[in-house]
């Protein structure tokens, strides 16, 4: 059944080198095609996570998610930002490499 909701109100976006997407993880159900990274610098795939919120207009975070969500909202957290393309076996979106 979940499949079948996924595809019938799925949207597809069409992604250009430069383009960013803002997605509500708490909102939407998400997934993208498979890609494979080619050898020069523009034909790899470069993802910057952004953790982004609004204490004023925010829902509230399940139970499940407070651990990570406070974690990562931390202001004494050292913020790092995967600006340049990271190693080979290193998927930025994640916090330890492959």
């Amino acid at each position: 059944m979940m499949e079948e909701i996924a595809k019938a109100t799925q949207l597809e976006i069409a992604t250009e080198a430069g383009d960013i997407h803002f997605i509500n993880n708490l909102a939407i159900l998400h997934r993208r095609q498979g890609f494979e990274n080619g050898q020069s610098p523009h034909e790899r795939r470069h993802l910057v996570r952004m953790r982004l919120r609004d204490d004023e207009l925010a829902w509230d975070i399940p139970s499940d998610l407070d651990k990570e969500w406070t974690k990562a909202f931390n202001p004494e957290r050292i913020k790092i930002w995967h600006l340049e393309p990271m190693p080979d076996g290193f998927f930025p979106l994640r916090s330890q490499p492959n």
